[in-house]
């Protein structure tokens, strides 16, 4: 008895299956593997084994559920924020950076406290809510993926400090 929990411990579920088939099955079907012969029945057992898992992966592979990460953060620049987004396939976001370059390179040097949210579309609600004196944020959806067009609609200079630091922040004048 050892030996056959040991062999279907190895087998895994499949190896479940098919001692469960060999043990129930065989008598209702009236189907014996002493009437084809060891070779014939291994073969069969291999056989009965890798379509039982081939199917077990699959139905594991077909119905997995993506997990989103428990929640994302970004403190520092918009363009790091726009870095992260790229690396990040699971994200379905982009951002780009719109105006003349000049507006193109204030907008990536903005920035932001740590900010956290449970998603990258709420964390960039956030950081355009936060911002939005300085900022406009348009978001359009292109297939699965939502672009979000930043545009500078204020003044952003480097007059805000952080940790004793110059860093580029939204202004009145």
């Amino acid at each position: 008895m050892a030996q056959t929990i040991t062999a279907l411990v190895s087998f895994g579920i499949p190896g479940l299956a098919l001692y469960l088939f060999y043990q129930y099955g065989s008598d209702r079907l009236g189907f014996s593997f002493s009437q084809i012969g060891p070779v014939l029945s291994g073969f069969i057992a291999i056989l009965f084994i890798l379509v039982f898992g081939g199917l077990i992966f699959y139905a594991l592979y077909k119905f997995n559920v993506p997990s989103q990460p428990a929640s994302v953060s970004h403190g520092g620049e918009l363009r790091n924020l726009v870095a992260q987004l790229e690396k990040d396939t699971n994200a379905h976001l982009s951002i780009q950076l719109k105006g003349s370059d000049q507006d193109q390179a204030s907008l990536g040097k903005l920035f932001f406290l740590d900010t956290t949210a449970p998603t990258y579309a709420t964390l960039i609600d956030k950081l355009c809510a936060s911002k939005q004196q300085c900022i406009g944020c348009t978001k359009s959806a292109t297939g699965d993926i939502t672009v979000v067009s930043i545009t500078k609609v204020g003044n952003i200079e480097p007059k805000c400090m952080d940790e004793g630091e110059p860093v580029y922040c939204c202004t009145s004048s």
